[in-house]
């Protein structure tokens, strides 16, 4: 978990600053481009290049980006899976140890939602994460691809390695069979979460020029008082990066 606001170089201030925010923001990317860094994929899913616009909005919140290996996350086997979900939520119990009853929002772009789905889904299963269960308020989801494109008979596992093949994933590389195969996402993980679903406030943004994720597939078809669903003149890339552009959220 890296800290993204306050700044790291307030450290003198840290203490005040913490008993003074009232909400705690984690960041979850997903699939990383081939050959990109973690650390930079997880710091440019978020930022435009003119600044910092998310932090600034909410100021009073504690905000962490989760940098992880995401290849390995979604590219292995539903044990895998399970076990990184997990170290989310282990990182998570580490950094509010002490403050464990101060309200969570959880941000997740495309992959990066389902990993936080799973996340959730263990922490309703596991008492030593129950607190991290009962302080998320909202989840808020950037293209995540919850469900396949009907319409276009595409399955969920079509979806996702779609996703990894935008990303620059090539046909036999091991990550795009195991995402086309839908083996880390199983119906009773789905089934799981649809009875957690109203105990969150959820907002699903999508791009109205996100050619990899749809509409119908972003969204949860909750009732409009438990999800508010957003639109954004943004591709899937841009549809999650906080900055000074009227097509991004910010």
């Amino acid at each position: 978990m890296r800290g993204w606001w306050p700044k790291s170089s307030w450290s003198t201030f840290l203490p005040a600053i913490t008993l003074l925010t009232i909400l705690s923001v984690i960041a979850v990317h997903g699939l990383n481009p081939r050959g990109k860094a973690d650390s930079d994929h997880a710091w440019d899913t978020w930022r435009t290049p003119a600044g910092d616009d998310l932090p600034r909005d909410l100021p009073e919140s504690r905000t962490f980006l989760y940098q992880y290996n995401s290849t390995v996350v979604f590219g292995r086997d539903r044990s895998t899976f399970i076990d990184k979900a997990n170290n989310l939520l282990e990182e998570i119990r580490i950094e509010r140890f002490g403050i464990e009853s101060r309200p969570i929002l959880l941000l997740g772009h495309s992959m990066g939602g389902i990993l936080i789905k799973q996340a959730l889904v263990n922490a309703h299963n596991n008492p030593r994460y129950s607190s991290i269960k009962l302080a998320t308020q909202g989840v808020v989801f950037f293209a995540t691809p919850h469900r396949g494109a009907d319409g276009l008979l595409l399955t969920l596992g079509d979806g996702l390695s779609t996703i990894a093949s935008y990303l620059g994933f090539q046909r036999g590389e091991n990550i795009l069979e195991v995402l086309k195969s839908q083996s880390i996402i199983t119906e009773t993980m789905q089934e799981q979460w649809k009875h957690q679903l109203e105990q969150y406030h959820i907002v699903s943004f999508w791009g109205t020029f996100d050619d990899i994720v749809s509409r119908q597939s972003a969204r949860l078809d909750l009732p409009g008082n438990r999800e508010s669903l957003v639109q954004l003149n943004a591709d899937h890339s841009g549809v999650c990066k906080f900055g000074s552009s009227p097509n991004r959220p910010g």
